[in-house]
């Protein structure tokens, strides 16, 4: 499937989306919230979605341009495993059941889930739980 017409939140790569990416229904993923919101998660905006690459971190050799500039996301048993680990360790996360009209996404076995999301839309509608630390 074609996307070069779709009007992402941020400006993407050459040839992304990439892989088997689609636009489906994805429920419980969880994204660990590395943007400080003074008045706690209740303020959470679009911004605490935003990929490295929107961030303005370089890419690392050997990484996929197109997965770095993908906001990331992870099933619940992939999450709590991070949660173990800096930089995700004692930071908030959220659980989203991300709309099909959020932006094609791809799963990878490991539970990774890569969004690249629509600008149009608001991906904070689909929060279903907030959490201080998983």
């Amino acid at each position: 499937m074609s996307f070069e017409d779709f009007d992402f939140a941020e400006e993407l790569p050459e040839a992304c989306p990439n892989g088997n990416a689609t636009q489906v229904q994805r429920n419980g993923y969880w994204r660990f919230v590395m943007v400080n919101y003074p008045g706690g998660l209740s303020d959470i905006d679009g911004q605490a979605f935003s990929s490295q690459h929107g961030r303005g971190k370089p890419c690392p050799p050997g990484k996929d341009p197109c997965d770095w500039a993908s906001c990331s996301m992870f099933d619940e048993e992939r999450a709590k495993k991070m949660a173990k680990i800096s930089p995700f360790k004692n930071k908030p996360a959220v659980c989203l059941d991300i709309g099909p009209k959020a932006g094609p996404s791809r799963l990878d076995g490991d539970g990774h889930l890569h969004l690249w999301r629509l600008g149009a839309y608001d991906i904070t509608q689909d929060i279903t739980q907030t959490v201080d630390k998983l």
